[in-house]
């Protein structure tokens, strides 16, 4: 094994020994949860299906373990200043002190934030502080808004944020390429890079049913092998991060760790990441 080869395994490994886990507001939640080691760091997300009500409710479940709670927080399901001093009231309580924020997908904003800009502007005109609060990117683009718009909107939201979270890319070299796009750019918030967990097809597809077939599902259609890879069992995320490990040996692209996104399948993903430890 060459050096590089040392670092950026290295690299994975400090990477997949603290992990941050996303998870989706739905049932079984809470026993999934329990695969969750004490002290880790989850994000819980949400959606126009089931409002943000939801998200908060599993956040106040979830408070009660050892780990670190960010809510997602979509701007345009806000219906306004007072609506969100309800909803961080309910933070405040619980010692929440970490926000991600994105736009959401609802058609049309319920209130006065149609972007996550708008929204974290608000909360910084009103002196109101976190611990740290993420915002998200997108190496291969967004269905919904051009490119150049999306960068647009980091340069906006930099100011206002601590970090970055990507959206699942398969392709190294994509996510490489955008890390040196928004570099460029002055954009120079640490970056979490967005991967799977460990998932079986039928019970991805289960869940993106109950979620309203989202993101989880368009992943997949994207890439004719991934999807391959699927529908013959399972995906498991070796490859991917191994080769975001030696991408982070280059520390111009800021890669500050891992956002695994579960889709709620905590117990897989976990007996994958300490096997994958224990190599």
């Amino acid at each position: 094994m060459t050096h590089s080869d040392l670092t950026s395994d290295r690299a994975a490994r400090d990477f997949l020994l603290n992990p941050r886990y996303e998870v989706i507001p739905i049932k079984g939640l809470e026993d999934q949860a329990k695969a969750i080691p004490d002290g880790a760091t989850v994000t819980v997300t949400c959606s126009p299906r089931f409002g943000l009500e939801r998200t908060v409710g599993r956040c106040e479940l979830l408070s009660e373990r050892k780990i670190r709670i960010i809510p997602h927080i979509a701007a345009r399901m806000i219906e306004g200043p007072d609506h969100w001093d309800v909803l961080n009231r309910s933070f405040i309580e619980r010692n929440i002190k970490d926000l991600f924020v994105i736009g959401g997908d609802a058609e049309s904003p319920v209130g006065p934030f149609p972007a996550a800009a708008d929204f974290l502007a608000s909360i910084a005109g009103r002196n109101q502080r976190f611990a740290s609060i993420g915002i998200s990117g997108y190496p291969e683009g967004h269905p919904l808004i051009p490119r150049s718009e999306l960068t647009k909107a980091l340069i906006r939201k930099q100011p206002l944020a601590d970090h970055i979270v990507t959206q699942i890319c398969f392709n190294p070299e994509s996510i490489a390429e955008w890390l040196r796009e928004i570099r460029g750019q002055g954009i120079n918030l640490p970056v979490l890079i967005g991967v799977p967990g460990v998932i079986k097809v039928g019970k991805l597809i289960e869940i993106s049913a109950r979620i309203g077939v989202g993101d989880s599902l368009r992943y997949l259609k994207k890439n004719a092998r991934m999807m391959m890879r699927f529908l013959s069992g399972g995906y498991r995320p070796d490859h991917l991060v191994e080769a975001i490990g030696q991408l982070a040996t280059d520390p111009a692209l800021g890669i500050a760790g891992l956002h695994i996104f579960t889709f709620n399948q905590v117990e897989n993903t976990e007996r994958w990441r300490k096997d994958w430890l224990a190599k």
